[in-house]
């Protein structure tokens, strides 16, 4: 659908969730995004021990949330990407 009113929410840490990587996400759809949130995960083939509980993802591996620039989530480059994009 072709209106201003309609785009996509960004979740950079959500896209974890279903094993696709931010940067491949944000360079893809940054014309369409409107709004962003910025959140960090850990991700592994296997849950690690302590801390936050793991979650599976879709295609067998595992994922939980963690604080901003711990993670795998490479935000400097996704905003980045979003600068050369959009601007």
């Amino acid at each position: 659908v072709d209106h201003p009113n309609l785009g996509i929410a960004a979740d950079l840490g959500n896209v974890i969730c279903v094993d696709e990587e931010p940067e491949r996400f944000v360079g893809y759809f940054a014309p369409l995004v409107r709004h962003v949130h910025v959140k960090d995960m850990d991700y592994s083939p296997v849950p690690l021990e302590g801390g936050i509980p793991w979650r599976a993802t879709r295609g067998g591996n595992w994922f939980r949330r963690c604080d901003l620039g711990t993670g795998v989530v490479d935000i400097e480059k996704c905003l980045k990407i979003f600068r050369k994009i959009i601007f």
